[in-house]
């Protein structure tokens, strides 16, 4: 999060900000201001976007509410999406009465570890497995008839 907080930090804060940086051979990371979050506080989406078969796809996007801690700001998750697969989760599914801890906890560890979205990702998504799907072989008509 220190990485995204600088970054923030050069575009003049979390107010109105929409960054969007190319580093290739990466996918476009793009960091913006989305209002309010589930609690009332500031919000912000972080994701990786790439393009396939002309639509725009998370790979994946992450949505932070800033809540302010003592002397510092601390960066906590409320909803991971991703397009392929397509994965759509919420920590505060019905209200900010509704947090799912387990979810929230998960989120925090994989933000922590670069495992879900902050380590550097491929320009291109996974190639996919290309192999024809087997088809069920039809069974034979018996030719014994029970009289």
């Amino acid at each position: 999060m220190k990485t995204i907080a600088k970054i923030i930090n050069i575009f003049g804060g979390v107010k109105n900000l929409y960054a969007s940086i190319e580093n290739r051979p990466y996918m476009r990371l793009v960091i913006e201001d989305i209002g309010v979050g589930p609690r009332g506080h500031q919000a912000i989406s972080v994701a990786h976007y790439f393009t396939q078969n002309g639509d725009l796809c998370q790979d994946p996007e992450l949505c932070f509410e800033l809540v302010p801690q003592g002397g510092h700001v601390a960066y906590e998750p409320f909803m991971f999406q991703q397009a392929i697969p397509p994965v759509y989760q919420e920590v505060f599914e019905n209200g900010p009465a509704s947090e799912n801890q387990r979810l929230k906890r998960k989120l925090t560890e994989s933000r922590r570890s670069g495992t879900a979205i902050f380590r550097s990702k491929a320009s291109s998504p996974p190639p996919r497995n290309n192999k024809p799907i087997p088809r069920r072989r039809r069974r034979k008509p018996s030719l014994d008839t029970a009289v």
